[in-house]
């Protein structure tokens, strides 16, 4: 169950995770650090949030993903709940007509399968590196017929195998894939909603103060 889960969740990487004979302990994920955690400092100051229905949507090559959506969606909710944009999220229409959509697009790598069965056939010891990419857009409308606010942010989950080396300074090693999506989730839905919530059009956002520079920025 775990695995079908996960496998709907991170295509590629999951992909060449299962198809090797190697020890679990050979298999190395990381997660990019461009964008890393929502700081005090970065988030946006909202003065009078509002209401919002969120409708939140798990995408795998822009096909629908009804077994990821619902993995997620509970995080997600909870993650735009406390981001203190909005007074209230729910999944209903709110009074106003405020609404957040958001989509989770997992981007496969095209070649991963191939990559796992050569490494496979050599027991993890070929060199494998393999990245799963995220593309998450939200777009925010105050009310109906109002110009939507849209934001994109990009992250990316990487397993590496028969090689102790990492794939870019830019990447933070996790401890399993679990951990890295569940890490992308926070911080790519955190950043999308906060850029949402500092844009000058977002009702009652106050600038939020300059983010300190970040690695692989």
């Amino acid at each position: 169950m775990l695995v079908g889960t996960m496998r709907a969740l991170i295509g590629a990487v999951l992909a060449v995770a299962v198809t090797i004979a190697a020890p679990a302990q050979a298999a190395k994920f990381y997660i990019e650090s461009k964008l890393g955690e929502v700081s005090a400092e970065q988030r946006a100051k909202v003065e009078k949030p509002r209401p919002v229905q969120l409708i939140f949507q798990f995408t795998t090559d822009q096909k629908a993903n009804p077994k990821a959506t619902k993995y997620v969606k509970e995080q997600v909710f909870k993650l735009v709940r406390e981001s203190g944009a909005f007074s209230e999220v729910v999944e209903t229409p709110v009074e106003g007509g405020a609404m957040l959509a958001i989509t989770m697009d997992n981007i496969v790598q095209k070649d991963a399968a191939g990559k796992g069965f050569v490494t496979g056939l050599t027991f993890g010891l070929a060199k494998t590196v393999v990245r799963d990419g995220y593309l998450i857009v939200a777009e925010y409308n105050a009310a109906a017929g109002a110009t939507p606010i849209r934001r994109e942010v990009t992250h990316g989950l990487w397993l590496t195998m028969g090689t102790k080396e990492v794939p870019g300074p830019e990447l933070i090693q996790v401890k399993n894939a679990t951990i890295g999506i569940e890490t992308i989730v926070r911080q790519g839905i955190g950043h999308a909603v906060n850029q949402l919530a500092q844009d000058p059009a977002f009702a009652g956002a106050a600038p939020a103060e300059p983010a300190p520079a970040q690695p692989g920025a």
